[in-house]
């Protein structure tokens, strides 16, 4: 027995586990496998549980076990601080523990687990499987993940994993930022906290890619801020913001690849303006031409990529560019204009 063999067990605090989910319907990570639970009431939850034995794929299965154990840890007791913080717009956990397997050796013998509230289903499900049909709703989401982010930052907490698959949506119409396993602290106590980027690469900002140190805390922000922005362009665009960018600096430079960040950025600039151009275009196409104008403008200022000057054009620090209640309140105004517009 093991973690991928929980059905039918009962936690200490009353979860009963009673079916294995197969696809990624909510956050987890490759070393964890999920669940679904209820308690005596009916009620329907999510459990995550870490699998120790898939440690065994690694040559170091001591450090291997010991790094997933200390990254479970550090992430509950971040998810208890967004708790304990009342984070509204952040998934926290409804309970966690440990299940202990009485035909195990230790250390398989003990496994941990977190239980959260279940989800509807997540950014990607709602909008990108197939394109909106509601985009008040899809911009909804996406203040509600401002908003999360605004939590989080406000606790010095840098999520570094924003990605549609990480934004759940839960009844009456609220979405919240999931999956915390990734985030990287202002206190450096986050397993993470070397890595220039914690999250997919993927979906990490262009100056990350080409490999840009991190000098401050205050610059994981703008990665967050970066993310946000990419979802408005990966709805409305079918692509996301960073491999666009790159194909287009291609098509300008096919040298481009050769030179560092710094270098590039010329080309970068000149290809991003072209992005911004037809997101513009496409969204004149789609609502009218304020709401283009407002969506444009608020996505070139999430995903510039020169990260100096990504966020707030006026601010004068970088924690004050990367301010969430400023796209907070600019994705309040699109959603008022597409409200006005009928576009609900």
């Amino acid at each position: 027995m093991s973690a991928n063999d929980l059905l039918g067990l009962t936690t200490d605090c009353g979860w009963e586990i009673f079916e294995k989910i197969s696809t990624k319907q909510h956050s987890g990570g490759n070393f964890c496998v999920r669940y679904l639970v209820r308690d005596s009431s009916g009620n329907v939850a999510f459990l995550k549980a870490m699998d120790l034995s898939r440690a065994f794929q690694f040559q170091d299965r001591l450090k291997a076990m010991n790094d997933l154990t200390s990254h479970y840890l550090f992430e509950r007791e971040v998810l208890n601080k967004c708790k304990d913080k009342n984070m509204t717009k952040v998934v926290v956990p409804l309970s966690a523990g440990e299940i202990r397997l009485k035909n195990q050796l230790p250390p398989l013998d003990e496994v941990y687990f977190i239980v959260f509230e279940r989800a509807e289903n997540d950014l990607r499900q709602a909008f990108l499987n197939s394109p909106p049909d509601r985009w008040y709703c899809f911009f909804r989401a996406i203040k509600h993940t401002c908003i999360g982010l605004e939590q989080l930052h406000g606790a010095r907490i840098a999520h570094q994993d924003i990605k549609p698959s990480n934004i759940l949506n839960f009844e009456k119409e609220v979405s919240k930022v999931a999956d915390l396993g990734r985030v990287i602290d202002s206190d450096g106590e986050s397993p993470f906290s070397q890595n220039y980027f914690a999250g997919d690469p993927n979906y990490a900002p262009i100056e990350i890619v080409l490999k840009v140190k991190v000098n401050s805390f205050n610059e994981r922000y703008l990665a967050d801020l970066n993310a946000v922005g990419s979802l408005i362009y990966q709805t409305l665009m079918g692509v996301q913001i960073t491999g666009a960018l790159t194909s287009e600096a291609l098509h300008i430079s096919p040298a481009i690849q050769r030179l560092d960040y710094h270098q590039a950025l010329p080309v970068f600039e000149t290809a991003f303006f072209t992005l911004m151009d037809r997101l513009h275009q496409e969204c004149k196409a789609r609502f009218d031409i304020e709401i283009a104008n407002a969506v444009a403008n608020t996505v070139t200022e999430m995903c510039h990529p020169n990260y100096k000057k990504r966020g707030a054009p006026k601010a004068n620090n970088t924690r004050a560019r990367a301010n969430m209640r400023r796209y907070t309140s600019k994705i309040n105004g699109i959603l008022r204009l597409l409200k006005i517009k009928g576009f609900v």
